[in-house]
């Protein structure tokens, strides 16, 4: 097993890596299905965009990916997110996660990742930056 990255061993600046995941309509129904929503938003020449909520999911999802050998039991403090352009069917989004701040505040360990999504065309589809209190 590899070693863990305790918060003694975070390096502020440190990119992850990035990690690319396509939006399928299968991703897609299954976001829908899964909250009952049953009325896909389409754009006015038939593009079907991805829920904001399916991509959140998906973009966090990516920091697990890229550093899974982080310790279990953190607390997740905030987020702040700002949108940019949507995202649709057939989109090839591509997450890369950085540690921006460590701290400690109150006797916790607080980490804060940026993490930036862009589409195939470079363009930015959301930016987070998501605070966590960290276990070790």
């Amino acid at each position: 097993m590899d070693e863990l990255i305790t918060f003694d061993k975070t390096v502020v600046g440190e990119v992850w890596g990035s990690h690319d995941w396509p939006v399928t309509q299968e991703l897609c129904d299954a976001w829908q299905n899964l909250l009952s929503d049953e009325t896909p938003a389409y754009t006015a020449d038939g593009k079907r965009a991805m829920p904001q909520g399916l991509l959140l999911v998906m973009y966090a999802n990516c920091s697990v990916a890229l550093r899974p050998n982080r310790p279990s039991g953190g607390v997740h403090a905030k987020q702040k997110l700002s949108f940019g352009v949507p995202a649709y069917v057939g989109d090839v989004l591509t997450t890369q996660v950085k540690v921006s701040d460590k701290y400690l505040k109150r006797e916790r360990r607080y980490v804060e990742l940026e993490t930036i999504t862009t589409n195939q065309h470079g363009e930015m589809v959301v930016n987070g930056v998501r605070t966590t209190i960290v276990s070790a």
